[in-house]
Parts: C-alpha cells; structure tokens; sequence
C-alpha cells in the first residue's frame, strides 16, 4: 500500500505519521528529509522499518546525503523531474550521477546562444517531450542548469547526466561574472552555532543576505567565524549581512531554496 501525507503540515505532525504508518520508503523534497531528520535525532527516534529514501523536487545537497547515512544508516536515491515533463532522469544505482530516460524525454544541453555545450560543459536544460500528444513541449526550457556525460560504469547505455546545478535563480554570481551552484558544509557552520534552518540571499554582486534561525542572536566573533566559512562556499570575500528571523517560509509549492540569486 502507498500513502500521501500532505507536505505543507508541520514537519513533527509529519514524523509522527511516519511513524504510524512505519513505511518501508518515503519520497519527498530533500529540506523535508532534512526536517524529519533532525526532528529524529531532536526526539532520540527512528522510523525502524525504512529501507531507503527517495528525493525529488529539489537539488539534492551532499550534506543531506550524509545526515541520512550518518543518523539513518539509509541509503538516498534522488530523481530529477519536472510538472511539466515529468520524470526526467534516476540516479544511477552505482553512481551519484542521473541516467536520462531516453524512452519519455529528449535532453539538449546549451549555452547561452543556443548551442549545444559539450561534454562536460554546463549549460541549460532543454527537455522535449515524447509521449505527450496532447500538448507536446519541444525544446522546452525548464531553467535547470546541467551537465552531460557520455559513459558510466555500471553498463547501462541511457545518457548521463553528469551533474545537475538547480535553477539559474540558485547560482550564485561572482564580480568576475563565473555563476555556480554554492554548497555548503553544515558541519562547520554548526560547529560555530546550533542552526535550526539558514538562507542565503544574494541582493547584489557584493552582498549577501544570511538568514538564521537560532535561539539567540549570534556575537561578533561568530558571526566572523561564519562569515569566513561562508566565503569558502561562495569563493568569494562578499560582504554578509546576518538577519534572524523566527523562521524561515517555504515558498508556495512548499520547497526550500536555500540559496537564491535575487540580483
């Protein structure tokens, strides 16, 4: 049997659930993986009958991956869709990259004139539609960023998608004009101050908004510590301004973007 549980209540109302029902998977965004996670470890609980997790929706962060197996013991499987297209491409099972399910979709990687990147160069997603006779979408831009490979390991011969960069709006864009997606080590920043949730917000070339949700506000000397790690995720020395609000809203189709470029 399956179950739907609705993913705009609350997070504890949701692990609860979970664990009345005790589900051998569960598939949802990655942030709300992060949640019950750290709702799990908040209340010394465990979901004992999970095999595995499934995310969809939103970019998969490798620091996500590494709760779930650190505090899980679980493997994550993520898969990269769309509402308009669909399922686009799975995780390979034997590699962190996506294999392209060539049998629904068609995907063209291109630059900014249109033309088609090569192997290994980042560039937009194109995605044009093979079962759909309704309302074909042909070469439709999804405003994903990605990357394309040619061979994996494990033998199968879909198309790889090597690596998958989130929408243009999750780049953060440096004064030399380089964009990439940031990643960030949670690890550390933790290390400085117990985070329930952070944002960051790019308001213009030089400056960043950093949001926190924390019990207390932070001093100076953590807010440096934080700030020097933050500029190993952006690559950059930008100038940080931390705000704290009480927390921190989804947007409307309830996903998390824990970076965004608002320039």
């Amino acid at each position: 049997p399956g179950f739907t549980i609705d993913i705009s209540k609350p997070s504890k109302e949701i692990f609860d659930l979970l664990l009345e029902l005790q589900p051998h998977y569960i598939q949802t965004h990655p942030s709300t993986l992060k949640r019950l996670i750290d709702i799990s470890n908040e209340r010394n609980q465990q979901i004992e009958t999970l095999k595995e997790i499934r995310t969809f929706g939103e970019l998969l962060e490798p620091q996500i991956v590494k709760s779930c197996t650190r505090h899980w013991d679980l493997p994550v499987h993520d898969y990269f869709s769309s509402e308009e297209m669909g399922p686009i491409a799975f995780q390979c099972p034997d590699n962190n990259h996506h294999h392209i399910q060539i049998e629904n979709v068609y995907v063209e990687i291109v630059d900014e004139d249109g033309k088609a990147c090569r192997t290994g160069q980042a560039g937009r997603i194109l995605v044009t539609q093979l079962r759909n006779p309704e309302m074909p979408l042909i070469r439709y831009d999804i405003g994903d960023i990605g990357v394309l490979e040619e061979n994996c390991s494990c033998g199968r011969h879909l198309p790889i998608l090597k690596k998958i960069e989130g929408r243009v709006r999750n780049l953060v864009k440096l004064p030399s004009g380089d964009t990439f997606h940031p990643v960030f080590d949670e690890d550390i920043l933790c290390s400085v101050v117990p985070i329930s949730r952070y944002q960051c917000i790019q308001t213009s070339l030089d400056t960043i908004e950093i949001n926190l949700v924390v019990k207390e506000r932070l001093g100076k000397a953590q807010e440096a510590q934080l700030r020097k790690a933050f500029n190993q995720s952006f690559r950059h020395a930008f100038n940080y301004s931390f705000q704290y609000p009480d927390e921190i809203a989804f947007s409307q189709r309830n996903k998390f973007e824990l970076f965004k470029c608002d320039i």
